[in-house]
């Protein structure tokens, strides 16, 4: 998530119970985001163990939750098919649909364009996809509080349920379909393609001279940071791309208007470290390409004017105001890396095997190493890692292995999948909800 965090530190192989406050001492956002995480984990887990990867038990107030239903002939081309209110359970995630009929083409959190994005001819699976969004003021401006004069607070976390299509594979589905085999189908990887990244900080150089001292090593920020390391562009090594933020990518300034070549913000930022200046690249994103996990259109700000009229020159030359939608809270995401990088304003993913050689400068000395799989990783738009900096101690946080700093998977973003149904027309076969028929007892 793109908050403004210290750091992250909820580690389910940590096994802690709790978070325990101490009189006297320095209590800091990592503290109650970590007893969240703590229960999650437990409350989830649990529901999990007890109802399985998907389902609902039947006796649940509105276990008929999320079937899939074909509309009405006149109805197909705008409304796709129809989605049953209630409740649904995925990795023990609670799913609720508000709406009594929901509609494929109109979802609450998710915005398929009946004219562009047609579902597949013939068969196709329709499953859930479930994930957390990250919502902060930009999106809720609820979350101000106006009594105070309307400052940033904390954010959110939003559970996401988007009903989705995707044809079979050559060789097919099972009957039911696997989840692996749903994520093989949407995210075009297996388990083992998943990418690993390492971090470390660039250690010092080696003096020929004995009377001169060698450049030191380690991070050389004078702030505390945490880095973020984000897939911009997905694909295998060699064609994915990824961006970097020292701010967990979380300096982002709302969009009041758009024209073809520049943007006018609400703000400025707090402060001269998290404004715009020439030379930044930013990001601009909306509800529409958060919410299809997509990369936004990635932009190098030319000037920035004291109305907060913002200049930019879109990398390929598009126009700005045909990226985003003035109607679905849009945005742009600073990202620090600097220069003029190939690949439209990002940098090319190449791996290395080797731990002392293709490790990629960030600044400050802190660098990162892009692993190769057996099974040929494959990167996806979102994929990400953090990286914990601390000035104090001139390094950073990062788990190692034999010495070594150790790879670790993307931390997210973290999507949970679940069939629904089997679709060819207008036949449904909707064998794939899983409903827990269970009895409850009267007292005797």
């Amino acid at each position: 998530m793109h908050g403004d965090f210290s750091r992250l530190t909820f580690d389910p192989r940590n096994h802690f119970s709790r978070v325990l406050a101490q009189q006297g001492r320095v209590y800091l956002d990592a503290e109650p985001n970590e007893q969240a995480a703590i229960l999650l984990h437990v409350i989830r887990g649990l529901t999990r163990d007890l109802i399985g990867p998907h389902g609902v038990p039947s006796h649940a107030p509105s276990s008929d939750g999320f079937r899939i239903e074909a509309s009405a002939a006149a109805a197909v081309g705008k409304r796709g098919f129809e989605i049953t209110g209630g409740r649904y359970y995925v990795d023990g995630i609670l799913c609720e649909n508000d709406e009594s009929q929901a509609a494929y083409f109109v979802q609450p959190d998710y915005f398929p364009n009946p004219g562009v994005d047609a579902l597949p001819n013939g068969k196709y699976l329709v499953y859930l996809d479930v994930w957390e969004r990250h919502v902060t003021y930009v999106d809720q401006a609820l979350l101000r509080e106006a009594a105070l004069g309307g400052p940033d607070t904390s954010s959110r976390a939003r559970v996401v349920w988007q009903v989705k299509a995707v044809e079979p594979p050559d060789a097919g589905f099972s009957n039911p379909p696997t989840i692996d085999e749903i994520v093989l189908a949407v995210e075009k990887r297996t388990a083992a393609q998943r990418p690993r990244m390492r971090a470390r900080t660039k250690p010092g150089d080696v003096s020929t001279t004995p009377c001169v001292m060698p450049p030191s090593g380690g991070y050389r920020g004078r702030e505390n940071q945490l880095y973020r390391v984000e897939v911009h562009e997905g694909g295998p090594a060699g064609t994915a791309t990824f961006k970097w933020s020292r701010d967990n990518g979380s300096i982002t300034f709302p969009i009041s208007n758009i024209s073809a070549t520049g943007v006018t913000v609400e703000s400025l930022g707090l402060d001269p470290t998290r404004t715009l200046v020439a030379h930044d690249w930013v990001e601009l994103l909306d509800d529409t390409t958060v919410l299809h996990g997509t990369a936004g259109l990635l932009a190098r700000v030319q000037s920035v004017e004291d109305s907060r009229l913002v200049r930019l020159t879109a990398a390929g030359g598009a126009a700005l105001n045909t990226s985003v939608s003035t109607t679905r809270h849009p945005f742009l995401r600073r990202w620090d890396h600097r220069g003029a990088p190939p690949a439209d304003g990002t940098i090319m993913i190449a791996e290395s095997a080797d731990p002392e050689l293709g490790w990629i400068d960030l600044e400050d000395g802190i660098q990162v190493q892009f692993a190769p799989q057996n099974a040929g990783a494959r990167y996806v738009t979102g994929d990400y890692w953090t990286i914990v900096a601390r000035a104090s101690t001139g390094g950073i946080e990062w788990a190692t292995e034999a010495g070594a700093p150790a790879t670790r998977p993307p931390q997210g973003i973290e999507h949970h999948y679940a069939p629904l149904a089997m679709m060819n027309g207008a036949n449904v076969d909707t064998r794939f909800r899983r409903i827990l028929q269970t009895t409850v007892a009267d007292e005797p």
